[in-house]
Protein backbone atom coordinates (compact mmCIF):
# COMPACT_ATOMS: atom_id res chain seq x y z
CA UNK A 1 0.00 0.00 0.00
CA UNK A 2 1.21 3.19 -1.15
CA UNK A 3 0.43 6.99 -0.47
CA UNK A 4 0.37 9.42 -3.70
CA UNK A 5 3.82 10.58 -2.31
CA UNK A 6 5.47 7.53 -2.73
CA UNK A 7 5.93 6.56 0.98
CA UNK A 8 5.14 2.72 1.90
CA UNK A 9 2.34 2.62 4.17
CA UNK A 10 2.29 -1.43 4.37
CA UNK A 11 2.96 -4.23 2.73
CA UNK A 12 0.31 -7.16 2.64
CA UNK A 13 1.44 -10.63 2.51
CA UNK A 14 3.22 -12.05 -0.69
CA UNK A 15 1.01 -14.19 -3.07
CA UNK A 16 1.57 -16.83 -5.94
CA UNK A 17 1.78 -15.89 -9.53
CA UNK A 18 -0.84 -17.67 -10.69
CA UNK A 19 -4.73 -18.13 -12.13
CA UNK A 20 -6.14 -18.13 -8.61
CA UNK A 21 -3.95 -14.94 -7.44
CA UNK A 22 -4.80 -12.05 -9.87
CA UNK A 23 -5.65 -8.51 -8.87
CA UNK A 24 -8.94 -9.00 -8.68
CA UNK A 25 -8.76 -12.22 -6.05
CA UNK A 26 -5.73 -10.00 -4.04
CA UNK A 27 -7.91 -7.15 -3.85
CA UNK A 28 -10.63 -8.78 -2.38
CA UNK A 29 -8.56 -10.75 -0.12
CA UNK A 30 -7.04 -7.32 1.14
CA UNK A 31 -11.24 -6.02 1.28
CA UNK A 32 -12.50 -8.86 3.47
CA UNK A 33 -10.21 -9.94 5.67
CA UNK A 34 -9.21 -5.96 6.54
CA UNK A 35 -5.41 -6.86 6.07
CA UNK A 36 -3.02 -4.13 6.83
CA UNK A 37 -5.84 -2.13 8.43
CA UNK A 38 -7.02 -1.49 4.60
CA UNK A 39 -10.49 -0.57 5.28
CA UNK A 40 -9.31 1.98 8.00
CA UNK A 41 -7.99 4.36 5.04
CA UNK A 42 -11.58 4.15 3.46
CA UNK A 43 -14.99 6.26 4.25
CA UNK A 44 -18.25 6.11 3.38
CA UNK A 45 -18.96 7.07 -0.28
CA UNK A 46 -14.39 6.84 -0.79
CA UNK A 47 -14.40 6.32 -4.54
CA UNK A 48 -11.73 3.67 -6.12
CA UNK A 49 -9.80 4.01 -9.32
CA UNK A 50 -8.54 0.70 -10.40
CA UNK A 51 -7.44 -0.53 -13.45
CA UNK A 52 -9.91 -3.50 -15.69
CA UNK A 53 -7.53 -6.26 -14.18
CA UNK A 54 -9.99 -5.31 -10.48
CA UNK A 55 -13.05 -5.68 -12.36
CA UNK A 56 -13.80 -8.89 -10.78
CA UNK A 57 -13.86 -7.63 -7.64
CA UNK A 58 -16.95 -5.88 -7.62
CA UNK A 59 -19.83 -8.59 -6.76
CA UNK A 60 -23.28 -7.60 -7.65
CA UNK A 61 -26.03 -6.96 -4.96
CA UNK A 62 -28.75 -9.70 -4.50
CA UNK A 63 -27.31 -12.95 -5.18
CA UNK A 64 -26.39 -15.50 -2.80
CA UNK A 65 -23.04 -16.35 -3.69
CA UNK A 66 -20.36 -14.03 -5.59
CA UNK A 67 -21.68 -13.22 -9.49
CA UNK A 68 -19.53 -11.18 -11.34
CA UNK A 69 -20.57 -8.95 -14.77
CA UNK A 70 -18.98 -9.93 -18.08
CA UNK A 71 -19.37 -8.57 -21.35
CA UNK A 72 -18.61 -12.37 -23.60
CA UNK A 73 -18.43 -15.61 -22.63
CA UNK A 74 -15.90 -17.90 -22.97
CA UNK A 75 -16.07 -19.11 -26.05
CA UNK A 76 -14.27 -22.38 -26.09
CA UNK A 77 -13.02 -24.74 -22.98
CA UNK A 78 -9.32 -23.46 -23.08
CA UNK A 79 -11.33 -19.92 -21.77
CA UNK A 80 -14.16 -21.17 -19.96
CA UNK A 81 -11.65 -22.93 -18.06
CA UNK A 82 -9.11 -19.66 -17.65
CA UNK A 83 -12.54 -17.76 -16.58
CA UNK A 84 -12.99 -20.36 -14.43
CA UNK A 85 -9.37 -20.12 -12.61
CA UNK A 86 -9.93 -16.12 -12.36
CA UNK A 87 -13.00 -16.34 -10.61
CA UNK A 88 -11.50 -19.01 -7.71
CA UNK A 89 -14.14 -21.62 -8.88
CA UNK A 90 -13.08 -25.25 -7.12
CA UNK A 91 -13.90 -28.82 -8.83
CA UNK A 92 -17.47 -28.59 -6.26
CA UNK A 93 -18.46 -25.18 -7.60
CA UNK A 94 -18.61 -25.28 -11.07
CA UNK A 95 -17.85 -22.34 -13.02
CA UNK A 96 -20.85 -20.72 -15.43
CA UNK A 97 -21.54 -17.85 -17.34
CA UNK A 98 -25.35 -17.25 -18.29
CA UNK A 99 -27.78 -14.35 -18.66
CA UNK A 100 -29.35 -12.64 -16.31
CA UNK A 101 -33.15 -13.64 -15.67
CA UNK A 102 -34.10 -10.01 -17.95
CA UNK A 103 -31.80 -11.10 -20.36
CA UNK A 104 -29.98 -7.69 -20.39
CA UNK A 105 -26.52 -8.47 -18.90
CA UNK A 106 -23.87 -11.56 -19.34
CA UNK A 107 -23.28 -13.42 -15.77
CA UNK A 108 -20.21 -15.15 -14.61
CA UNK A 109 -20.08 -16.95 -11.37
CA UNK A 110 -19.20 -20.51 -9.24
CA UNK A 111 -22.52 -22.39 -9.08
CA UNK A 112 -23.01 -24.62 -5.92
CA UNK A 113 -22.94 -27.75 -8.12
CA UNK A 114 -19.65 -28.72 -9.84
CA UNK A 115 -21.98 -29.05 -13.52
CA UNK A 116 -25.77 -29.92 -14.21
CA UNK A 117 -27.20 -31.72 -16.99
CA UNK A 118 -29.18 -29.83 -18.88
CA UNK A 119 -31.50 -31.44 -21.42
CA UNK A 120 -31.67 -30.74 -25.17
CA UNK A 121 -33.72 -27.25 -26.53
CA UNK A 122 -32.96 -25.57 -23.24
CA UNK A 123 -30.96 -22.57 -22.76
CA UNK A 124 -30.11 -21.63 -18.85
CA UNK A 125 -30.12 -18.68 -17.02
CA UNK A 126 -29.86 -17.06 -13.45
CA UNK A 127 -32.80 -15.92 -11.51
CA UNK A 128 -31.78 -13.19 -8.70
CA UNK A 129 -34.49 -13.50 -6.11
CA UNK A 130 -33.45 -17.31 -5.64
CA UNK A 131 -30.10 -17.32 -6.74
CA UNK A 132 -30.56 -20.47 -9.16
CA UNK A 133 -30.15 -21.39 -12.14
CA UNK A 134 -33.25 -21.68 -14.48
CA UNK A 135 -34.21 -23.36 -17.67
CA UNK A 136 -35.61 -21.56 -20.88
CA UNK A 137 -36.72 -23.04 -23.77
CA UNK A 138 -35.10 -22.34 -27.04
CA UNK A 139 -37.49 -24.48 -29.56
CA UNK A 140 -38.14 -21.55 -31.84
CA UNK A 141 -34.81 -19.93 -31.87
CA UNK A 142 -33.14 -19.45 -35.81
CA UNK A 143 -30.08 -21.50 -34.68
CA UNK A 144 -27.95 -22.48 -32.39
CA UNK A 145 -30.47 -24.72 -29.77
CA UNK A 146 -29.20 -27.13 -28.31
CA UNK A 147 -29.90 -30.92 -29.98
CA UNK A 148 -28.52 -33.33 -27.28
CA UNK A 149 -28.10 -33.16 -24.03
CA UNK A 150 -25.19 -31.43 -22.27
CA UNK A 151 -23.18 -30.66 -19.01
CA UNK A 152 -22.92 -26.78 -18.14
CA UNK A 153 -19.50 -27.35 -18.05
CA UNK A 154 -19.92 -27.52 -21.71
CA UNK A 155 -22.29 -24.25 -22.35
CA UNK A 156 -19.74 -23.02 -24.41
CA UNK A 157 -20.53 -25.20 -26.98
CA UNK A 158 -23.97 -23.63 -27.65
CA UNK A 159 -23.23 -19.54 -27.92
CA UNK A 160 -26.67 -19.45 -29.02
CA UNK A 161 -27.17 -19.60 -25.30
CA UNK A 162 -25.14 -17.32 -24.26
CA UNK A 163 -25.36 -14.44 -26.64
CA UNK A 164 -28.32 -11.49 -25.80
CA UNK A 165 -29.43 -8.56 -26.86
CA UNK A 166 -32.78 -6.35 -26.42
CA UNK A 167 -33.82 -8.05 -23.04
CA UNK A 168 -34.02 -11.78 -25.34
CA UNK A 169 -31.29 -14.35 -26.66
CA UNK A 170 -30.23 -12.88 -30.52
CA UNK A 171 -31.39 -16.38 -31.75
CA UNK A 172 -34.74 -15.53 -31.02
CA UNK A 173 -36.85 -14.24 -34.27
CA UNK A 174 -37.80 -10.80 -33.89
CA UNK A 175 -34.96 -10.40 -31.43
CA UNK A 176 -32.55 -8.30 -33.81
CA UNK A 177 -32.22 -4.88 -32.83
CA UNK A 178 -34.53 -3.10 -35.54
CA UNK A 179 -33.33 0.08 -37.99
CA UNK A 180 -34.51 3.33 -36.93
CA UNK A 181 -36.84 5.29 -39.31
CA UNK A 182 -37.38 8.57 -39.17
CA UNK A 183 -40.66 9.82 -37.56
CA UNK A 184 -42.84 11.24 -40.18
CA UNK A 185 -46.19 12.01 -38.96
CA UNK A 186 -46.57 15.42 -36.17
CA UNK A 187 -48.33 14.78 -33.01
CA UNK A 188 -50.79 16.99 -31.96
CA UNK A 189 -48.26 18.72 -28.90
CA UNK A 190 -45.82 19.53 -31.85
CA UNK A 191 -48.22 20.32 -34.19
CA UNK A 192 -49.92 23.35 -31.78
CA UNK A 193 -46.27 24.70 -30.83
CA UNK A 194 -45.22 25.33 -34.72
CA UNK A 195 -49.07 26.97 -35.21
CA UNK A 196 -48.42 28.96 -31.87
CA UNK A 197 -45.00 30.10 -33.03
CA UNK A 198 -45.05 30.57 -36.68
CA UNK A 199 -49.20 32.28 -37.25
CA UNK A 200 -47.99 34.84 -34.67
CA UNK A 201 -44.40 35.29 -36.56
CA UNK A 202 -46.56 35.41 -39.66
CA UNK A 203 -48.56 38.45 -38.65
CA UNK A 204 -45.21 40.25 -37.69
CA UNK A 205 -43.63 40.07 -40.89
CA UNK A 206 -46.87 41.65 -42.69
CA UNK A 207 -47.09 44.21 -40.32
CA UNK A 208 -43.23 44.84 -40.69
CA UNK A 209 -43.58 44.93 -44.50
CA UNK A 210 -46.27 46.68 -44.45
CA UNK A 211 -44.30 49.48 -42.33
CA UNK A 212 -41.63 49.35 -44.57
CA UNK A 213 -43.87 49.66 -47.92
CA UNK A 214 -45.92 52.65 -46.69
CA UNK A 215 -42.67 54.48 -45.04
CA UNK A 216 -40.90 54.12 -48.75
CA UNK A 217 -44.05 55.39 -50.66
CA UNK A 218 -44.65 58.12 -48.04
CA UNK A 219 -40.20 59.12 -48.78
CA UNK A 220 -41.00 58.42 -51.93
CA UNK A 221 -43.92 61.22 -52.27
CA UNK A 222 -41.99 64.41 -50.11
CA UNK A 223 -38.84 63.86 -52.13
CA UNK A 224 -40.84 63.59 -55.19
CA UNK A 225 -42.36 66.45 -54.24
CA UNK A 226 -39.59 68.68 -52.99
CA UNK A 227 -37.25 68.23 -55.87
CA UNK A 228 -40.60 69.42 -57.99
CA UNK A 229 -40.91 72.11 -56.07
CA UNK A 230 -37.25 72.95 -56.05
CA UNK A 231 -37.41 73.28 -60.01
CA UNK A 232 -40.77 74.40 -60.46
CA UNK A 233 -41.87 75.96 -57.08
CA UNK A 234 -45.06 73.87 -58.03
CA UNK A 235 -46.79 70.52 -57.69
CA UNK A 236 -45.34 68.25 -60.30
CA UNK A 237 -46.98 67.93 -63.66
CA UNK A 238 -47.76 64.90 -64.73
CA UNK A 239 -45.49 65.10 -67.89
CA UNK A 240 -42.70 65.16 -65.33
CA UNK A 241 -43.80 62.36 -63.46
CA UNK A 242 -40.85 59.91 -65.32
CA UNK A 243 -38.06 62.77 -64.27
CA UNK A 244 -39.14 63.12 -60.60
CA UNK A 245 -38.61 59.60 -60.50
CA UNK A 246 -35.60 59.22 -61.92
CA UNK A 247 -34.24 61.83 -59.46
CA UNK A 248 -35.64 59.68 -56.87
CA UNK A 249 -34.06 56.79 -57.79
CA UNK A 250 -30.38 58.59 -58.41
CA UNK A 251 -30.21 60.18 -55.53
Amino acid sequence: MTATDGYIVDVVDPFFANGRNNYASILSHIVKTNAGNFMGFLKEQDVLIVDRGFRDSRKLKGYQFPVYLTKKCPGNQAEWKNRSSVINCTESNGYMCLPNENFTELLEFCYIYPRILVQKDLCLYLAKRVSRVNSYNCRKFTHGCPELHYFSSETYVHLSCMEIENGCFSAEPGCKRQPSQRKTSIDDTTLAIILGVSIPACILCILVFYVIRTKEHFVFCVIRKSVCLAFFNQDCPVMLSSVCLMVRFTM
